[in-house]
């Protein structure tokens, strides 16, 4: 079930105008705190997916809307390989650099 839930939030996009309680009960000080193996990984690799995707794959806004920095929202994904190569995907698409954890 695990892995089903990892890809559909790398895979399935919705429209977020704000944080989820969940992203504001994880997200303190601009950090976020979560481990590779928490049950809440998969919404949360979601969230920032869909804020990301919400914000033409630019982290300093999706990061901003989140209440985090931009290298947090990088260390998350990296917790899931696929979800860092999914926005590294976006950014080549748009002729940018990729990101590395």
């Amino acid at each position: 079930m695990r892995l089903l839930r990892l890809a559909l939030a790398v895979e399935v996009r919705t429209t977020r105008s704000a944080p989820s309680p969940l992203w504001l009960s994880r997200a303190r000080g601009g950090r976020l705190a979560v481990s590779a193996r928490h049950a809440d990984l998969p919404a949360l690799i979601a969230e920032v997916l869909d804020a990301l995707a919400a914000h033409g794959w630019d982290g300093a806004p999706a990061a901003a809307m989140l209440g985090v920095t931009a290298s947090q929202l990088v260390k998350l994904l990296a917790l899931h390989a696929p979800a860092l190569v999914c926005w590294n995907d976006a950014r080549a698409a748009r002729g940018l650099r990729p990101l590395q954890a």
